[in-house]
């Protein structure tokens, strides 16, 4: 995408569509049918308001939850003609913000945790966010098993 501006409603209709594009490429090779399910599902959102399919939680395969973080993190530090590319913390500050609605929020800590360790970023400038994360999740899980 080299647009300079703000896509269109029926230029990002052409954009969704490429999750599915994607999966007919990958067809005529069964080698490669392992991948579909990330490859369709990696625009999901963990709150079901992604596409193509509106899945939401579990429903997404996991590997198209992990495609979501990885793919987003690469989106958000690279430049595009429209903006310039993030800092590898100011996109792990949005990792974090949109944990729980887009992203699977028990995938977001493991993925900073391997940029700390890749030497990308400190992790002591997000452990008491990912604490909270983790805390919230447990809680979710305590709930649900109660209810169960």
């Amino acid at each position: 995408i080299n647009k300079p501006a703000r896509l269109t409603d029926e230029e990002y209709a052409i954009i969704k569509t490429h999750p599915g594009k994607g999966v007919e490429i990958v067809l005529p090779f069964p080698a490669l049918h392992g991948a579909i399910p990330g490859i369709r599902g990696h625009h999901e959102r963990w709150d079901g308001k992604g596409y193509p399919d509106r899945k939401k939680e579990k429903e997404i395969p996991l590997q198209a939850r992990i495609i979501a973080v990885c793919d987003t993190f690469d989106a958000m530090t690279e430049d595009r003609p429209y903006r310039k590319a993030l800092t590898s913390d100011e996109a792990v500050r949005e990792l974090l913000k949109f944990s729980g609605t887009q992203f699977d929020p028990e995938l977001v800590p493991p993925f900073i945790y391997a940029l700390a360790r890749k030497g990308e970023i400190n992790i002591t400038l997000y452990e008491e966010e990912i604490a909270k994360l983790a805390e919230l999740i447990n809680r979710d899980l305590s709930n649900w098993l109660k209810n169960k």
